[in-house]
């Protein structure tokens, strides 16, 4: 995303928060041993929580939420 006024970083605030808690939450549940699959699993559920969906996945069809 290109941000060209006021109001595109005014709307991207709120989504900034949303990845930052999302970010935090999934270093919180990291444990060794796990797969980058089993945290990237446990972000793309944090992110339906928010009722947020992943940017890379539905823009570039990544395979991963998170981009692990």
């Amino acid at each position: 995303m290109t941000i060209e006024t006021q109001d595109d970083i005014i709307g991207l605030k709120p989504i900034g928060q949303i990845v930052s808690s999302v970010l935090q939450r999934m270093l919180d549940t990291a444990e060794p041993g796990m797969t980058t699959l089993d945290l990237d699993l446990i972000g793309e559920r944090l992110l339906a929580e928010y009722g947020a969906r992943s940017a890379p996945q539905l823009t570039y069809g990544l395979p991963g939420s998170t981009c692990i």
